[in-house]
């Protein structure tokens, strides 16, 4: 998430430090001209430039930041950031690292270090890491903490992270989803629904909550129900072929072939129009 794991690349929240202005980059390099000493502008134009994959320019600014002063948190966070988005795991681990010498506690570099653990198949380092931010009430921490307990087929640990999460974010409709996807291999349905509609009310454009729902209605023999659910699915996402898959088999069910024909050859379309040209 993508493991679920929040989108494909590492994410800091030093990044949302940075304001965005019409054109941030000229902003900050005037202060950098003015104000050559001062670690927040370089760290910031960096940013900026990190944003724009301008990663040579980022990698000079963040060092300049750290040159300016060494215990500036964010400049460490974001070079890690740098290194890991240009594929040099070791060197954004070294870079990480670093910035717990300077802050021992940072969530932030623990959670990173457990990402880049993870994505090198290193799954008790990662939950180590993971662990140590999630002590700390970080949500990405805990949700990334029980899918991989989940991967590693370790219910009762994903269970707990799960609910973790949702004690920290009870807004957040992702671990209401993934709670339910551990109840799946319990057969506790009930449960099941109750969290998928959590996840709903949370979040009214979350695909997955209405599609798993969806199909949990579908066997439940709700068909009606499962039909309008995999419909929300197909409005959130016109292009996911998994959906109309669902809708096709919600129709059949309900005695509606001609609907299901439609959706499942919709369906057809698409997996043949995303399929590699020869």
């Amino acid at each position: 998430m993508i493991l679920i794991l929040a989108a494909g690349t590492l994410t800091f929240l030093s990044r949302k430090q940075c304001q965005a202005w019409k054109d941030g980059v000229t902003l900050w390099s005037d202060v950098v001209a003015k104000y050559p000493g001062l670690a927040k502008a370089y760290n910031n134009r960096g940013v900026l430039l990190l944003e724009q994959k301008n990663y040579p320019a980022a990698s000079v600014d963040f060092k300049k930041a750290i040159e300016c002063n060494p215990k500036f948190i964010f400049a460490y966070l974001n070079l890690g950031d740098l290194y890991a988005e240009t594929g040099k795991s070791g060197e954004a681990a070294a870079v990480l690292e670093q910035a717990l010498k300077i802050e021992p506690a940072n969530a932030e570099a623990y959670f990173n270090l457990g990402r880049l653990s993870s994505l090198a198949n290193r799954q008790e380092e990662a939950i180590g890491f993971y662990s140590k931010a999630a002590e700390q009430g970080h949500f990405l921490s805990c949700y990334n903490l029980g899918m991989l307990y989940l991967k590693l087929d370790r219910e009762e640990a994903a269970v707990r992270m799960f609910y973790r999460a949702i004690e920290i974010a009870p807004q957040d409709p992702s671990a209401y989803a993934a709670l339910s996807a551990v109840f799946v291999r319990f057969g506790k349905s009930g449960e099941k629904r109750d969290l998928y509609q959590k996840a709903v009310k949370n979040n009214a454009d979350y695909f997955s909550a209405y599609y798993y729902m969806g199909s949990l209605l579908l066997k439940s023999a709700k068909f009606d129900q499962a039909v309008n659910l995999f419909k929300r699915a197909v409005e959130i996402d016109p292009h996911s072929p998994e959906a109309y898959i669902g809708l096709g088999n919600a129709y059949l069910a309900a005695g509606k072939n001609k609907e299901s024909l439609r959706a499942l050859s919709r369906a057809l379309a698409i997996k043949r129009d995303s399929a590699p040209k020869p």
